[in-house]
């Protein structure tokens, strides 16, 4: 068993993955668990959540667009994920 504040610090992690997967299951129509088992970590999450704010920003589409292409290297297996869950193979 770790220290104490190992588990504090491991607790916390947790409640931030709860309440997270939480307000992106608000946001999608993913459920907590669905979200979960695809976006398992705190940072996927975030990215998620980074995604859903450009996509749904009042900007324009071409300034959403290059949003999008700043962020790729860092929210891509994100897109890849939510692609694989929300499409059927083509052929």
């Amino acid at each position: 068993m770790g220290n104490r504040f190992e588990d504090a610090s491991k607790r916390a992690a947790q409640k931030t993955d709860e309440e997270l997967s939480k307000e992106i299951s608000q946001l999608t129509n993913l459920p907590s668990d669905r979200c979960n088992a695809l976006f398992p970590t705190e940072t996927d999450k975030n990215n998620l959540k980074e995604l859903i704010s450009i996509v749904n920003s009042a900007t324009s589409e071409n300034d959403r667009v290059n949003k999008l292409k700043e962020k790729i290297e860092t929210c891509g297996s994100v897109v890849l994920k939510l692609l694989k869950e929300y499409t059927r193979p083509l052929g």
